[in-house]
């Protein structure tokens, strides 16, 4: 099992990503929807995430930025983040030597808008 705070990395793809042949078709690249990390609502509870917020998730091997989504479908444990989606690549996030990736995911603070 993961240790103390860390979640497995579900890497999925979608129906409509942003491979060569769906970002070349004019009717189907609007069809790519925006890379989120999905977590079951449960697990956004015990880590006082807030869905719409924004979370960075990271392994030893790189880290993203993404908004975060509940998902009853995740299992709880885990994250999932869409494979193949502009500007976001789980790909970053995956050593293929390791059977299994582990990550962390942390809100990012919300910017006050204070000056200073």
């Amino acid at each position: 099992p993961p240790a103390a705070g860390e979640l497995r990395l579900v890497s999925r793809r979608t129906l409509w990503d942003a491979g060569t042949q769906v970002a070349h078709a004019a009717h189907l690249a609007p069809l790519a929807r925006a890379a989120a990390a999905a977590l079951h609502p449960d697990e956004l509870l015990t880590r006082g995430l807030t869905p719409g917020g924004t979370v960075t998730v990271s392994s030893g091997r790189g880290q993203l930025t993404l908004p975060v989504v509940a998902d009853p479908a995740v299992a709880p444990g885990s994250v999932a983040v869409p494979f193949n989606l502009p500007g976001h690549p789980a790909a970053s996030l995956i050593d293929a030597a390791d059977s299994v990736v582990t990550v962390r995911v942390q809100a990012v603070p919300v910017a006050d808008g204070g000056a200073s």
